[in-house]
């Protein structure tokens, strides 16, 4: 089994290190921003509802096998995919860098809204790993 969440401030690489490990590891990968910003997830008006279901669709991934899930926020579920976490993974840069990620992001950002990475700058990362030693 493998269960990996990744986590930290907007601009970290959260979303490309996970791509990349799920890739590599042929395990599926749950962005919850894409989650919380579905056209489906949008329609419901009362956010109180809104965030019961993303809880019961985390709930749903949670009890699989392996997953790879990332997302920065969603405090409300840190309990579930901590607690159900091999790994924890917290990216942790400085504000200025995720700063100049971001302006770095938009600077290269296609009309269809996509990223050309090839072009974006490495930066250097700073990685917390935390392994859940309960769940081996």
């Amino acid at each position: 089994m493998c269960r990996i969440v990744i986590f930290g401030n907007s601009c970290t690489g959260k979303t490309s290190l996970a791509t990349s490990l799920g890739k590599d590891l042929m395990i599926p990968v749950y962005h919850l921003d894409l989650w919380f910003r579905d056209k489906n997830m949008q329609r419901i008006k009362q956010l109180r509802r809104r965030k019961r279901n993303f809880r019961r669709k985390l709930d749903k991934v949670v009890k699989q096998k392996e997953w790879i899930i990332e997302g920065w926020g969603y405090c409300e579920t840190y309990d579930i995919r901590f607690e159900k976490a091999d790994v924890i993974i917290f990216l942790d840069l400085s504000p200025e860098e995720c700063k100049k990620r971001l302006m770095n992001r938009e600077n290269y950002r296609k009309k269809d809204g996509t990223v050309d990475k090839r072009t974006l700058n490495n930066q250097s990362l700073c990685i917390l790993i935390l392994v859940n030693v309960n769940n081996f």
